[in-house]
C-alpha cells in the first residue's frame, strides 16, 4: 500500500490545496489518514480509484458513493 502526502497529491491530481480539501468536506475525495500527530497521507489506491471515477464521466452521486465505500471499507 503506497501513501502520498500532499504535494505529491497536489501533483497527481492537478487540483490545488483548498479545493481539495473543499472536495473532502463535499464527499467528492477521500479524507486523509493521519500517521502522527502533524501528518496527512492519502491512500494512494483510493485517490486513484476515485480519480478514475471522475475521468470515466461519474456524476456526483456516484462519486459520493464511491468515497463512501472507501471510508468504509478503512474500518473494516
Amino acid at each position: 500500500m503506497r501513501m502520498v502526502r500532499l504535494p505529491e497529491l497536489i501533483k497527481k491530481t492537478g487540483l490545488k490545496r483548498a479545493t481539495i480539501y473543499k472536495k473532502i468536506k463535499q464527499g467528492l475525495f477521500p479524507a486523509p489518514v493521519k500517521i502522527g500527530p502533524k501528518t496527512s497521507v492519502w491512500v494512494e489506491s483510493e485517490v486513484d480509484r476515485v480519480l478514475h471515477s471522475y475521468i470515466s464521466g461519474a456524476d456526483e452521486v456516484q462519486i459520493k458513493q464511491v468515497v463512501s465505500e472507501i471510508l468504509r471499507s478503512r474500518k473494516s
